[in-house]
């Protein structure tokens, strides 16, 4: 349960922040900024999580 808010939260969250970088242009720098780290983070932290859990299903 605790992760689905979580996940609820950050999913929120990256909406607002492509809305501003698309349409409201407000601290763009900082809005460019913030999500080229969660592209980075997803790249090199999360995608190895899930190809590992990935994998773990396929083994049963």
């Amino acid at each position: 349960m605790k992760k689905r808010v979580i996940a609820w939260i950050l999913l929120i969250g990256f909406v607002v922040l492509l809305v501003d970088i698309i349409f409201l242009h407000l601290y763009m720098a900082q809005s460019l900024v913030v999500y080229a780290v969660i592209i980075l983070l997803y790249w090199f932290v999360l995608r190895k999580d899930i190809h590992k859990t990935n994998k773990e299903i396929d083994k049963e």
